[in-house]
């Protein structure tokens, strides 16, 4: 199968860079990649490369659209089915209408162009979204959601779709340092103020020192450096050394493996740092729903605190159990196993 990729995303985000290249990875073990790159930042290209193998190396990477196109025209006139893939990660687009009803036409035009989709969540639906996941999900396609939230989202637009786990679950999890580390990386929302996690956060950094853990903030998305500098002053923590973009992969790598756990509402901050052998700790409102849900499906359930009086207990048992690091083995590998599946099957579709 031809396939055609676009490596649009926020840029700023390594989650963001992981699981699209995670994505590509594994595609192109089975499958003809293109990867559409315009406007694309060179130094995020050059992260993007890296984290590619061998595996990966026919992928072909296009700046000019003309280019990708007359490259996917070639390909539907050799007689190769033609497949385009959709963002993975939360689907957020501030104005969905025009790239939706772009790609509803192109699907129109190409009847035979395939979708697929992987490891996505949508935290809710617009008009023109609606319509494209509709036209797609009524050909052969290649959707799934990352939760059961997303799955019964669709379900109720008309939209069937299978669940495969986050492509975090595929990154290699490897065993840490046996660190001392707390590690602390936060995002604010409209109810979740710098003050409100503040006061949420101070008696889990408390319970830590009194654990013998040392805690440092550390963020993986540009938007949280200053969340990180206002809470290090409210906690009177230390910020881990950072640069002024966003870590890469090795850098963060290089900070989870001295982590003893991980505790965040970001959910690649979680599972990076779990793939790096840290146990995750995921510290969330009573309401949240993109890290419950992925934590659902991946068999984390009980690595979650959605209230500040369940916080030290949990730190406390994750601390004490020493079946928690298997349980988290075990989530990874059968998430993963459940992922491979996925692309056992779209390889069958050659």
């Amino acid at each position: 199968m031809f396939i055609v990729i676009s490596l649009r995303t926020q840029y700023s985000n390594l989650g963001d860079l992981a699981i699209n290249a995670i994505l590509v990875k594994r595609l192109a073990q089975d499958h003809e990649v293109l990867c559409t790159t315009s406007g694309v930042p060179s130094w995020y290209l050059e992260e993007f490369k890296a984290m590619l193998d061998k595996s990966a190396g026919s992928t072909r990477f296009e700046a000019s659209a003309l280019s990708a196109l007359a490259a996917i025209a070639r390909a539907g006139l050799s007689g190769k089915r033609l497949c385009l893939f959709m963002t993975p990660g939360a689907v957020v687009h501030p104005k969905p209408g025009p790239q939706r009803n772009f790609l509803l036409t192109v699907s129109k035009l190409f009847p035979a162009l395939r979708f697929g989709q992987v490891g996505a969540s949508y935290p809710q639906l617009d008009p023109a979204t609606t319509r494209l996941l509709r036209a797609i999900s009524r050909k052969t396609n290649y959707l799934s959601v990352r939760d059961a939230a997303t799955r019964d989202l669709l379900a109720v637009a008309g939209v069937t779709v299978p669940i495969v786990p986050d492509l975090a679950f595929k990154l290699p999890r490897r065993a840490g340092d046996s660190g001392n580390v707390l590690a602390l990386s936060f995002r604010t929302s409209p109810t979740e103020t710098i003050d409100i996690l503040a006061a949420r956060l101070r008696p889990i950094v408390t319970a830590a020192r009194a654990q013998g853990l040392e805690p440092r903030l550390f963020w993986q998305v540009l938007q949280d450096r200053e969340t990180s500098s206002a809470l290090s002053a409210a906690l009177d923590v230390p910020i881990d050394d950072m640069s002024d973009r966003r870590p890469d992969i090795e850098t963060a790598g290089a900070f989870y493996k001295r982590a003893a756990i991980v505790c965040s509402n970001r959910l690649h901050a979680l599972l990076i740092g779990a793939a790096y052998g840290a146990l995750p700790m995921a510290v969330l409102r009573a309401d949240e729903q993109k890290v419950t849900g992925s934590f659902d499906c991946g068999g984390l359930a009980n690595f979650i605190s959605k209230s500040a009086a369940e916080d030290a207990a949990l730190l406390e048992e994750l601390l004490k159990d020493e079946r928690a690091s298997g349980l988290v083995q075990q989530a990874f590998e059968a998430s993963a196993a459940r992922i491979e599946a996925y692309f056992g099957a779209l390889a069958q579709q050659k």
